[in-house]
């Protein structure tokens, strides 16, 4: 599966979703539809997947990693990556193609250390309130994104919060 069919495939399984520029996010609450994009494909893009509630299966490179309720899973651009979600999964998916997350936001001084951790460990399991936190600046951001507003701050309050989004997970994996 090509990296656009990949994201074409999220969009169909998950309707609920934003897009700004080269980057997606996608919100998903339960569905009665198996949700499974079983074919892997090779995403040009950054992932970040954040789990509130049911499962998800990522296949990533062909490892399998299982997330569970207060789940973060990051991908690195260039993986191979296969899903499949439970009936009650509940969630947000974010890609970022080209430079992923550093385009909008994080200091290059800090992305070596964020890189290595999550290439190497990219299923971080985080307290309740941390995924509330994530959850709720990925959503509004995706709210603001899906307004449709001819305002000339608009890309600047969505590379804001993008950013905003960016340093919360930095600083929830960094503990």
């Amino acid at each position: 599966m090509t990296e656009s069919n990949l994201i074409k495939e999220l969009q169909r399984l998950i309707p609920e979703s934003a897009s700004y520029g080269n980057f997606w996010i996608y919100r998903h609450i339960g569905t009665a539809v198996n949700s499974k994009v079983n074919k892997p494909g090779k995403l040009n893009a950054q992932t970040i997947i954040i789990c509130s509630k049911g499962e998800m299966t990522v296949s990533c490179n062909f490892r399998n990693y299982t997330l569970s309720e207060n789940t973060v899973f990051i991908s690195q651009p260039n993986s191979t990556l296969s899903l499949d979600v439970t009936e009650d999964f509940e969630g947000y998916i974010m890609a970022s193609t080209d430079h992923g997350l550093s385009e909008y936001t994080i200091d290059p001084k800090h992305l070596p250390d964020l890189m290595d951790k999550t290439y190497d460990t990219p299923m971080i399991q985080i307290e309740k309130d941390e995924c509330e936190r994530m959850c709720k600046a990925m959503g509004l951001l995706s709210d603001y994104i899906k307004e449709k507003s001819d305002s000339p701050f608009r890309p600047s309050i969505i590379k804001s919060a993008i950013s905003t989004f960016a340093y919360l997970t930095a600083e929830t994996l960094h503990s």
